[in-house]
């Protein structure tokens, strides 16, 4: 039996894998909505169902490998609030990349600093927000769209970083701030726990 990630930091573990695997190979859940992205008036705009979500994100994450990306690099993101964003952050998770979720409204200054602090290999933007003088590789999201290669995809293990988020920044430079898969794993188990235990008082 595989010990739990909770006990052992060198289990697999992988976040993405954790939100889609299970449910879009379950054939009575695959079919169901896992993602619907609205628009600013909270309206749908497009809904993909668990099947679909994983089929997505395992296509940009074996694209993301074929460029030459390694396990352990990093990938900064930085995309208007759309389903590309979501996608491009899962895709990236489970090629065993660690993406950098940047927020739209930054200036180019701000997300220079990120790429640069987090040392970052690659960046998905759209051309008007591409970083003048970035080295790595730069996808947009046309690309991003196209993106696939050959399997298998690398299998992460618990302590490995998920993500990293940066810090506001409000009264010094943003600090990068690294999740890891077990992390996460441990914080959504907790507050499952917690729900459970509040409905069993209603």
């Amino acid at each position: 039996m595989t010990a739990s990630p909770a006990r052992d930091r060198f289990a697999p573990l992988n976040l993405t894998r954790a939100c889609l695997q299970a449910t879009a190979e379950d054939a009575a859940i695959a079919s169901r909505p896992a993602f619907t992205f609205l628009d600013i008036a909270g309206d749908p705009l497009a809904t993909w169902t668990y099947a679909q979500a994983w089929a997505e994100v395992q296509r940009i994450a074996r694209g993301l490998l074929a460029l030459g990306l390694a396990p352990g690099e990093r990938v900064l993101v930085r995309l208007p609030h759309s389903p590309a964003y979501a996608f491009a952050f899962f895709g990236a998770n489970l090629a065993g990349l660690v993406p950098v979720p940047a927020s739209p409204q930054l200036t180019d200054e701000e997300a220079q600093y990120l790429a640069s602090d987090s040392g970052a290999r690659a960046l998905i933007a759209a051309p008007a927000s591409q970083l003048a003088g970035f080295q790595g590789v730069t996808i947009t999201p046309e690309q991003l769209a196209a993106l696939d290669g050959p399997g298998p995809l690398p299998e992460t293990i618990a302590e490995a970083p998920a993500y990293l988020l940066y810090t506001s920044g409000t009264t010094a430079r943003p600090k990068g701030v690294q999740l890891t898969h077990r992390n996460l794993w441990i914080n959504a188990t907790r507050s499952e726990e917690h729900t459970s235990e509040l409905q069993s008082r209603e």
